[in-house]
């Protein structure tokens, strides 16, 4: 599956980009998240035991790359969720649970500050930032009604905001990724027991999450703001280690995530 071209998403600008420092000291809305225990459902286990496999199957010639036998290795080590649980994945959306995650996003961001909080909001809505996010994962063929699709976006798109990268480079390790978290998701009871309005806040949260930071980045690199881009990156990595993935410890190649130790 081809994945999402960077620059489609980093052409987004908010009507109110938001200061990276704000991003950095967020109080993250990720209690949907915290109540399945994401960080112990098996997907982090799975992530980690193909980084540990990964290691010792690079081949000699570029860095980061890896033999196609090699790729067909570590493809076969990622274990194929039945189809049942993988149908599980999946959600009806709801209005007013968008309207929900929006508030919540809003508020987030702003510190306690409820003026803050409704410019905010309504900069996200009339940008329709969620929307964007549905047809930019609908147009490489995710789905924004998949947990495992939402969050293998919203992990490749946080690489790159932190590490400067272009995940496009691999499309290959990106699929292989989405795999790896689409067997953890499919394999934990807890999550495939969720509500469809517990699976959409989760996975719109993410969703804001990813389009804010590529957005925020965009904007300074623009500025050439290097000190503000640093914090907007410790910041992200920050969110994603909250889940358990240090994204400064690992790189992009062909089989997807590998550890940098």
């Amino acid at each position: 599956m081809i994945w999402l071209k960077r620059t489609l998403l980093l052409s987004l600008a908010l009507s109110a980009p938001l200061a990276a420092q704000d991003f950095s000291g967020m109080d993250m809305p990720i209690s949907p998240v915290q109540n399945v225990g994401l960080t112990n459902i098996g997907t982090i286990s799975v992530l980690k035991a193909a980084e540990n496999r990964s290691r010792g199957r690079v081949s000699s010639g570029l860095p980061g790359f890896s033999s196609h036998a090699s790729m067909q290795a570590q493809a076969a080590d990622i274990p194929a969720p039945t189809p049942g649980a993988v149908a599980k994945l999946r959600f009806q959306s709801n209005q007013a649970v968008s309207e929900k995650v929006l508030q919540d996003v809003s508020r987030s961001f702003s510190g306690g500050d409820a003026a803050k909080a409704q410019n905010f909001q309504r900069s996200l809505a009339g940008d329709n930032v969620i929307g964007k996010f549905r047809s930019l994962l609908g147009k490489y063929g995710y789905s924004s009604d998949n947990v495992a699709d939402v969050l293998t976006a919203y992990l490749v798109l946080s690489w790159e905001v932190v590490n400067n990268g272009d995940a496009m480079r691999y499309p290959s390790g990106v699929e292989a990724l989405h795999r790896r978290i689409q067997a953890g998701l499919a394999g934990n009871p807890r999550l495939l027991a969720m509500s469809d309005a517990q699976k959409q806040s989760m996975s719109e949260t993410f969703g804001y999450l990813a389009m804010i930071a590529a957005a925020t980045r965009n904007e300074l690199e623009r500025k050439g703001d290097q000190m503000a881009l640093a914090k907007l990156q410790d910041g992200v990595n920050s969110t994603t280690r909250k889940l358990g993935i240090d994204l400064r410890t690992v790189k992009m190649t062909e089989q997807g995530f590998v550890s940098l130790q």
